[in-house]
């Protein structure tokens, strides 16, 4: 099974992709993520619900820090964090489409970035289950699942304060769907119409959670919020104190089995299948699976070698070797270049620009006894100067160490 983190909201799209990981056999769904500012203060997804959220799941919360000069640098190291952390190979999204001009989907973008800034030995995958699904499709999908989901942050001109609290049934998917027609508004949110919380169903079961109870719901409208139009009206939801409820505190299981519960859904019959329950998702989804991109080949893994290397370099006096990613080291000489006036050398990439690999070696004290003996065991000329290798001599120390710890690597590898 492939150790997965779901990147987290708490709203509906990220609920159902770590619904579909649960059932899928391939998946093992160890940790939840978000990518968050340093300060963040988000209105429609408070931090404090998708923390309780992540504890009703019996699963971490991995906050990973984004923001800076540059933003998907900030999320390749965001990404390597979580790999690091709780060792996934797999990050599911709820992402259904592009978003504004971006031509690719931002996650598998970062995640390519973030293999090759970092070498990765295990390459980071993105998996889209709702990839180009039907967004009715999603709605239902979530409604068969017994799923419970309320907005969380609307706006206008699609919608008025009134949504805000309102629970996702057939009726809504209705209005949705009329909306549609009259306004265009995207019925899954995906142009930012909307914002969702979910606060029941099988997801919270499995750790025996019936469903998240908020206390004293009040609506809450925005202004100058970036993005925000001059004329234009959000509203979010607000809440004095959220709590985890369990059945015997009162909460109704119902809807786990695929029955939806007593809200107005009549979708299918139960499936205690699990194969079969994933099927009827992805049938209501339309998408054929959604999106899981095979995996980057790593052979052979870069870290494997590093630490072969490293051997053979330990050797010649040369106990330092890093390994990195030639692509992240060009682009950033590229940048140093354009703000400064540091010129850095750019590295062959043999034409492998996003997976080739290079190494810095280097040298701590430990160098110096060999380098020593290597100075002692050189015929020296009566005019040094006229020795140009010998101006400097460690570069000169390193030139040639270097090259004979790659031989022997070669030869040990045969």
């Amino acid at each position: 099974m492939l150790r997965t983190a779901i990147s987290w909201t708490g709203g509906k799209d990220s609920s159902l992709a770590l619904r579909i990981c649960q059932l899928d056999p391939r998946f093992s769904v160890v940790s939840l993520v978000v990518f968050r500012p340093e300060e963040a203060s988000f209105k429609a997804h408070p931090l404090e619900v998708m923390r309780l959220q992540a504890k009703a799941l019996g699963l971490p919360l991995y906050e990973a820090i984004v923001g800076g000069p540059d933003y998907k640098d900030s999320y390749k190291r965001g990404l390597n964090g979580l790999r690091e952390r709780h060792d996934v190979s797999v990050i599911a999204t709820g992402d259904m489409d592009l978003v504004g001009s971006m031509e690719r989907n931002w996650i598998e973008e970062c995640c390519e970035g973030s293999n090759a800034a970092f070498a990765a030995t295990t390459p980071l995958r993105a998996y889209l289950p709702l990839w180009g699904a039907s967004r009715v499709g999603v709605l239902d999908s979530l409604l068969g699942e017994g799923m419970r989901v309320k907005f969380s942050c609307v706006k206008s001109p699609w919608f008025n304060a009134e949504w805000i609290g309102r629970e996702i049934d057939r009726e809504v998917v209705k209005e949705l769907e009329r909306m549609h027609e009259i306004n265009q508004v995207d019925i899954g949110g995906e142009k930012g119409e909307y914002h969702t919380m979910c606060v029941g169903g099988p997801i919270y079961q499995q750790g025996g959670v019936a469903h998240l109870e908020l206390e004293g719901v009040n609506v809450v409208e925005l202004e100058s919020q970036k993005g925000q139009g001059e004329n234009a009206q959000w509203w979010v939801l607000g809440f004095e104190a959220v709590h985890l409820r369990a059945e015997e505190d009162g909460g109704t299981k119902g809807g786990a089995d695929g029955s939806g519960c007593d809200r107005g859904i009549s979708m299918a019959p139960p499936l205690a299948d699990e194969r079969a329950r994933l099927d009827r998702i992805f049938s209501l989804l339309g998408n054929e699976g959604g999106r899981f991109r095979p995996a980057p080949s790593m052979t052979p893994p870069l870290n494997c070698i590093a630490s072969r290397l490293a051997d053979e370099c330990a050797a010649q006096g040369l106990d330092v070797v890093c390994p990195f990613a030639a692509q992240w080291y060009n682009e950033y000489a590229v940048k140093a270049q354009e703000s400064s006036s540091l010129k850095l050398a750019m590295l062959n990439t043999y034409g492998h620009s996003s997976g080739c690999g290079a190494f810095l070696v280097g040298n701590t004290a430990a160098a110096w006894p060999m380098f020593l003996q290597w100075c002692g065991e050189r015929p020296l000329t009566a005019n040094v100067s006229r020795n140009a290798d010998l101006d400097n001599p460690f570069d000169t120390f390193c030139e040639e160490k270097t090259p004979n710890a790659i031989l022997q690597l070669a030869k040990r590898r045969g």
